[in-house]
């Protein structure tokens, strides 16, 4: 079980949905460039910053009984602070407030650390393509 709300960031950082100038840093970031500008757009990425710099990032999308996210990045040199698991309850409760019971998140299989914030989370593997990782959130 989850706490019912998300841990808030520290207060030198925020996490806020991505513009269109975000565009290269999030191409590099999560690796998807082609279709960044009108996930952008669409609202379906959300930029963790620190100090105004994109320090890590995650893409939602709806599916009718969950919040699948099927990325979730924190850039090198910011990695091993607890940005992930940050991003993570951040999604679980962007996914109660649209109403959703679940989270799925596809995670790189050489995302070791991620992986492990993931299980210490709650969530489970139900699939090995990734491997996709999923959570009830309430």
């Amino acid at each position: 079980p989850i706490s019912p709300k998300a841990t808030s960031p520290r207060s030198d950082m925020a996490i806020r949905p991505a513009i269109s100038s975000d565009a290269e840093t999030l191409g590099v970031l999560l690796i998807a460039a082609g279709q960044i500008s009108a996930l952008i757009d669409e609202g379906d990425i959300r930029v963790m910053t620190q100090d105004s710099d994109i320090v890590g990032a995650l893409m939602m999308t709806d599916t009718p009984d969950h919040l699948f996210l099927p990325a979730l990045a924190v850039a090198p040199l910011h990695r091993h602070r607890g940005f992930d698991k940050v991003l993570l309850l951040f999604a679980e409760q962007e996914a109660r407030n649209r109403g959703h019971d679940q989270v799925r998140v596809q995670i790189a299989s050489l995302a070791t650390e991620t992986l492990a914030v993931c299980r210490s989370l709650g969530y489970r593997e139900v699939a090995r393509n990734g491997p996709l990782l999923m959570k009830i959130v309430w």
